[in-house]
């Protein structure tokens, strides 16, 4: 009889145990973010001191990717938002705004003095070479010519696919195939029942709903996403150590706004991550001195923000544009270019096929490598960023002193 008491006791006790954590789990600040860079430097910054989780699919390219059910109710749940912002993830916006109040989204893009870049016209940046050419009709020949094989081959068409990496990730970024989320089944189920509300966003390509996307954000005056010549800017400005300090700054204040309680703990430990940083871009400064004459192409136009950084200087992108492959034309204009100005390297990414490269190496000394501008595969922690930075420098050097 004792016994079963001294068990009933221990139980409850447990179980005391048990809704003491989760209620203390519970009571931390959510907060979501959409690219893994984010979520590194976010998890950097708080520790156990609040939650972090990513949107599904975050390893996947940002552009054009829809979100799913269980997305949309840890958007209703988060206590903090942080997106890049409108220029590189346009797709989310309606469904975002739709389910978070404004004062709990953090658009980073929109930092008071943040370091912006335009995006860089055309595909070739070589000294002396005509930027108007390369944007000009002649890729616009190429995208008709594409566009006209991949409805009239089958084999072109597999081969668009394959290039831009649809294969493994278009499923995933339209919510059919979640690769093993527990909560696959009760998605799907939800994202026939749910209310139409909630997913209104999941067609991205309907004309009605982009108007009213691009209405809603004049509203919130996301119209300073634009230079004075109506460019839009480079969105992968994570790439900047010097951004990712004011990225970690606004975080930081954002949070304090909701939770002051966590003030003091924040402050100490974002001492600590400025400092982490600062020295991470003195050691990639010194990893890549010497670098900035080497002429190299990347697949497509991503690392602008790290060749600021650190002076290098490539001479183009294999991609004018993510979503399409170029023609046969552009091709050869690249081969001819490769061939006359001394490239050394060109950089595939794992999320696109490197078939493409392979026909630009043909009969040239040209040497291949990786970059990754998201962090595909990256384990999540408080090192993430850092995985990432050093992952490029790495390869970049690997490739251009060899």
């Amino acid at each position: 009889m004792m016994q079963k008491q001294f068990m009933a006791a221990l139980a409850a006790g447990l179980l005391s145990s048990s809704m003491l954590s989760s209620a203390y789990a519970a009571d931390k600040p959510l907060i979501v973010t959409t690219i893994p860079p984010i979520q590194g430097l976010a998890e950097a910054l708080v520790g156990d001191l609040a939650e972090v989780q990513p949107l599904s699919n975050s390893g996947a390219t940002p552009h054009g990717r829809t979100l799913k059910p269980s997305d949309v109710r840890k958007l209703t749940k988060a206590d903090m938002v942080v997106q890049v912002g409108p220029v590189l993830e346009s797709s989310i916006q309606k469904v975002l705004h739709s389910n978070v109040e404004d004062d709990h989204i953090l658009t980073l893009e929109e930092i008071r003095g943040i370091h912006l870049l335009e995006i860089r016209e055309g595909g070739v940046w070589g000294e002396g070479h005509n930027h108007d050419h390369d944007h000009g009709h002649g890729d616009h020949d190429d995208h008709a010519e594409e566009k006209h094989d991949d409805h009239g081959h089958e084999d072109h068409a597999e081969e668009h696919h394959d290039e831009h990496g649809h294969d493994d990730h278009a499923h995933e970024e339209h919510g059919h195939d979640d690769h093993g989320h527990e909560d696959h089944a009760h998605d799907e189920k939800e994202h026939k029942d749910h209310d139409h509300a909630e997913h209104e966003g999941h067609d991205d390509h309907d004309h009605e709903k982009h108007a009213e996307h691009e209405e809603h954000h004049d509203e919130h005056g996301h119209e300073e996403h634009f230079s004075g010549d109506g460019h839009a800017h480079d969105p992968h400005l994570w790439l900047s150590v010097k951004n990712a300090k004011m990225m970690v700054d606004a975080m930081e204040a954002q949070l304090v706004a909701h939770s002051p309680e966590l003030k003091d703990g924040l402050a100490e430990r974002k001492t600590a991550l400025i400092a982490k940083l600062e020295q991470l871009d003195q050691d990639l400064s010194a990893q890549l001195a010497g670098l900035g004459d080497v002429s190299y192409l990347v697949f497509h136009d991503a690392y602008q923000y790290f060749e600021d950084s650190y002076g290098l200087k490539p001479a183009g992108a294999v991609l004018l544009d993510p979503e399409r492959k170029p023609g046969a034309k552009r091709l050869s204009e690249l081969r001819e270019f490769v061939e006359h100005n001394n490239v050394k390297c060109v950089f595939t990414e794992p999320q696109f096929k490197p078939k493409l490269v392979k026909v630009l190496q043909e009969d040239t000394n040209l040497k291949t490598g990786e970059l990754d501008p998201i962090g595909f595969g990256l384990e999540t922690g408080g090192n993430q960023y850092f995985e990432l930075m050093q992952n490029l420098s790495t390869s970049l050097k690997g490739c251009l002193t060899k």
